[in-house]
């Protein structure tokens, strides 16, 4: 029998638009220009030997801590030691420089992450002995992209939680896993900088929090769902329900035969009117 029930609406209210929503402004992508820019030229001041600079960009602990030239820390940034080593550097440092510039500004990118990637060349320096030497950018792009996962896991709630951790993890096991294994590459600094960027991008959040709520617009629609279980109440049902309740309050009559008024019955009792089986409200017995 078909359901006449009306249909069951829940208003469910969701995130529309968030601080990611929107698409980078191009104008800024002059600063993933200056970014790589600056990499190139203190690569090439180191690969060329200009101005005799070359020996004081490198960085290694017995300089940095036991000399003092705690300098190197930065220049040992943007310094690779050939042009494949910049080259896969510099595409991802001049994305991430880009996008954390234009969705969260200078204190992010270049501010808090050139201070930061000297960090990770410091405690990275700290686990190798005093002559190694440590150089290039690898240590920063990996803060770069442990930040904005963070963000990225935080802010787009317009996506499950578990939707947007799949994404992260998927993301960074198909750019940041390495394929081979280089003995000059330091896999420590990706790992330090990485821990250090998902950390400083947790502390960033909770303390602008309101700031990146702000950006949120909801929606909210009418949506369909299942109505309440109904009990059986077909017509077989009631009229069984209904014979049985003849039966419990008088056995001696059939409820399957049209009740007789019968003169002749000498059952009943003086003065008691015969009995008569009628048809009473619906779940109603016999009177």
């Amino acid at each position: 029998m078909q359901s006449n029930t009306a249909p069951v609406y829940e208003a469910h209210t969701y995130v529309k638009d968030t601080l990611l929503s929107r698409k980078p402004r191009k104008e800024n992508t002059i600063i993933a220009f200056i970014a790589v820019g600056v990499l190139v030229l203190l690569s090439v001041v180191s690969w060329s030997g200009l101005w005799g600079l070359a020996p004081w960009l490198s960085a290694s602990r017995e300089q940095v801590f036991a000399a003092g030239e705690y300098w190197r820390l930065f220049t040992a940034l943007g310094v690779h030691g050939d042009i494949g080593h910049l080259l896969s550097n510099a595409l991802g440092f001049g994305l991430f420089a880009y996008l954390l510039y234009d969705y969260f500004g200078f204190s992010v990118f270049p501010a808090a992450a050139v201070v930061l990637g000297a960090l990770v060349h410091a405690l990275t320096l700290m686990t190798y002995k005093p002559e190694v030497r440590l150089i290039g950018a690898s240590g920063m792009v990996y803060l770069m992209v442990g930040f904005w996962l963070v963000q990225y896991l935080l802010i787009e709630r317009r996506l499950k939680l578990s939707n947007r951790a799949i994404r992260c993890m998927g993301f960074a096991l198909a750019a940041m896993m390495p394929s081979t294994f280089e003995q000059t590459v330091s896999y420590r600094a990706h790992a330090i900088g990485f821990a250090v960027g998902a950390v400083f991008g947790l502390i960033y959040f909770v303390l602008h929090r309101k700031r990146i709520r702000s950006h949120e617009t909801t929606a909210t629609e009418l949506v369909e769902v299942d109505p309440p279980a109904e009990h059986p109440a077909t017509e077989e049902a009631l009229d069984e329900l209904e014979r049985k309740l003849d039966m419990a309050l008088d056995p001696n009559v059939d409820p399957d035969l049209e009740p007789i008024d019968d003169p002749l019955d000498t059952d009943d009792e003086p003065g008691r009117a015969p009995r008569r089986r009628t048809r009473g409200p619906r779940g109603g017995g016999t009177v």
